[in-house]
């Protein structure tokens, strides 16, 4: 399975600011682009990452442990290009 990082960024962007609005300013994105970026990550998994509560969406589960290890890597790749 080949995802597209863009994805991965927003995935995590998301998930550390908890705020669709301030994901889509970070990245120069639309608020709907992150929705849809959100979607196509978890249809792409064919797993729910999140669950909503009222108007937040709260990461479930399969969300937290997904997180946790391309949060991990994600980091890793950062670090590496920023000191390269």
């Amino acid at each position: 399975m080949r995802i597209n990082p863009q994805l991965i960024q927003t995935f995590i962007t998301f998930v550390e600011s908890k705020n669709i609005s301030e994901t889509a300013g970070k990245l120069f994105i639309s608020q709907p682009t992150v929705t849809v970026h959100l979607q196509l990550l978890e249809a792409q998994l064919q797993q729910k990452l999140f669950t909503t509560q009222g108007r937040r969406k709260v990461l479930n589960h399969f969300g937290k442990i997904f997180y946790q290890s391309v949060g991990a890597v994600w980091r890793d790749l950062n670090r590496s290009i920023e000191t390269a």
